[in-house]
């Protein structure tokens, strides 16, 4: 997996995006099939040999990616260094130590900050609950419905991030401390602006929906009832916000892994088209994550044309 992220990291830095789409997607396809076919072989088996069936598999699928990264790197180094052997820059160590400590000094707290909440979450759950079997499943639900619902804003500028890295490592390797403060600057602007926002949405609303969610709860609505309202819920609000952001009703694309839920899909279909809106969906590719590297690789390849 290191292997595989230094060589995708090589073409992150050549802004190529095909070869690392196609390697992931080898990966994936290499590791859902062989799961599927080591599990079929192993029905019936100790249920630890399975988990250690698919721990071989995802091993598998990553070395897999990791030979294929290494073949579209040594395709790819004669476009980049020539046919003379790649010289070091000077200082290489002491320049890439500088970039790398913040992110793995960031990674690093991360890991611990995640450790220390999935220990003290479920003890303190357990002080309450009394049971500590009840309080892992409630931290399982928390953790599961709850916590997502709650990070997922911070989660679109983790991506940015991830988009810039190129941009400010090679403002930080050119020396260009204007062009990186403008880069640091905007993503800090942009944390902020989008902190304040969940924070304001949470503080104004959370207390109502949880009162309300308590409220049906303890007067006897089904959970499934309840599932349903909050389903309803996000339907009209996806109605709202393209009646508010698209005033001349232009075609509306539902895209995204939240589509794979097919209530919600023709919910929110359902309620565009009644208000006068066009809506496109997903017919032969999936809205998730495997659609989003096919249409990187239909770039990719139109952009080599």
């Amino acid at each position: 997996m290191a292997v595989s992220a230094v060589l995708r990291g090589f073409f992150v830095a050549r802004q190529r995006v095909g070869p690392n789409v196609a390697s992931q997607l080898a990966e994936q396809a290499f590791r859902i099939g062989v799961m599927a076919a080591a599990l079929e072989l192993t029905a019936g088996r100790d249920i630890g040999v399975r988990c250690a069936v698919v721990l071989g598999a995802t091993a598998a699928s990553e070395a897999l990616s990791a030979v294929l990264m290494a073949g579209f790197c040594k395709r790819e180094a004669p476009r980049a260094f020539g046919h003379d052997r790649a010289q070091a820059p000077l200082h290489a160590g002491r320049r890439l130590w500088e970039i790398l400590w913040p992110v793995g000094g960031g990674r690093c707290v991360a890991s611990a900050l995640h450790t220390a909440e999935n220990m003290l979450v479920p003890a303190c759950l357990t002080v309450y609950l009394g049971r500590r079997a009840a309080a892992v499943a409630q931290y399982g639900v928390l953790k599961g419905m709850a916590l997502p619902l709650v990070h997922f804003p911070f989660g679109l500028l983790g991506s940015l991030g991830v988009l810039l890295m190129p941009e400010i490592a090679r403002a930080h390797l050119q020396a260009d401390s204007r062009r990186l403060e403008a880069l640091l600057g905007r993503m800090l602007k942009l944390t902020m602006y989008v902190s304040a926002l969940a924070g304001a949405v949470f503080w104004v609303w959370g207390r109502p929906l949880a009162a309300a969610l308590c409220a049906d709860a303890a007067a006897g609505v089904s959970p499934a009832a309840i599932a349903r309202g909050f389903m309803d819920a996000l339907a009209r609000m996806a109605l709202e916000q393209c009646r508010a952001l698209n005033p001349d009703r232009l075609p509306v694309v539902l895209s995204g892994g939240v589509f794979l839920n097919q209530y919600l899909l023709r919910e929110v279909t359902r309620l565009l088209e009644a208000g006068g809106f066009a809506v496109c969906t997903h017919r032969r590719v999936s809205p998730s994550d495997e659609g989003l590297a096919l249409g990187q690789l239909a770039i990719a390849a139109r952009a080599a044309l």
